[in-house]
């Protein structure tokens, strides 16, 4: 279907900065990826597999400037049965894109230094999880595991996003936030346990910043030091299943 198709047949595979403007399925096969530099930088359609069962292959990303996979405006992205394993990068995934980020039974494993972003979702481009895990080690100032810049939409299927604090010193990760809502867009949840670690100062489930989004919450657990769901003044809250604009929409 228009796919270049690459399957990786060795170990330890190298990947400086590669720019994808192809349609590309990569299946690593059982292997691993090391990339460094700017990882991946998308701008077509990247699909990245696993096809080999329980097996030990992963995405590693390691001494990356800002970017792990930077996916551009025209870019859409699905990573399927696969591991990614990131250290001392900004963004692991960085959506710049209208289109959607797809993570279907992914595992994303990130011990990181400060100030972190799992996904970051820049414009009005859809982040879908669906049964995917996603651990967080954090050793100082902060994290986010999920985080909705704009009017974009997050649709939590099922999964969990856990960050723990690595630091035995009080106060050193000052805040963390297991799904951030910044503006206009709309979050919804079905499923899934999302929990920040009871010690870090700051932490809540999930973030409403702006009363003109949208948060949806239809099942699943939520957790935080603080609370689960944090809620701003004048966002009204709804109870009868339905989904309405700008408000926190609860089932019955």
């Amino acid at each position: 279907d228009g796919f270049i198709e690459v399957n990786i047949k060795e170990n330890n595979v190298l990947v400086k900065g590669k720019k994808v403007k192809e349609n590309i399925l990569l299946d690593i096969n059982g292997n691993e990826i090391y990339l460094n530099s700017v990882g991946i930088v998308n701008e077509g359609l990247l699909e990245i597999t696993d096809s080999i069962e329980n097996s030990n292959g992963r995405i590693y990303m390691d001494e990356s400037k800002d970017y792990g996979l930077l996916n551009k405006v025209n870019g859409k992205v699905i990573l399927e049965n696969v591991r990614v394993d990131i250290s001392s990068t900004t963004y692991a995934f960085y959506n710049e894109s209208v289109n959607d980020m797809e993570f279907n039974e992914a595992i994303i494993n990130s011990e990181v230094i400060s100030n972190f972003y799992g996904i970051y979702n820049a414009n009005e481009g859809t982040i879908k999880f669906n049964n995917t895990i996603m651990n967080v080690n954090v050793h100082k100032n902060g994290v986010y595991g999920i985080y909705n810049a704009g009017n974009g939409e997050i649709i939590y299927n099922s999964g969990d996003i856990i960050i723990e604090r690595t630091s035995l010193e009080q106060n050193t990760v000052t805040f963390a936030y297991g799904i951030y809502n910044r503006s206009s867009g709309i979050i919804t949840i079905n499923d899934g346990i999302i929990s920040p670690a009871g010690n870090i100062t700051t932490s809540y489930g999930v973030y409403a910043e702006n009363n003109s989004g949208t948060v949806n919450f239809f099942g699943g657990e939520l957790k935080g030091r603080q609370t689960g769901i944090y809620i701003p003044q004048k966002m009204s809250i709804n109870n009868d299943g339905n989904s309405y604009a700008n408000m926190v929409n609860l089932p019955i």
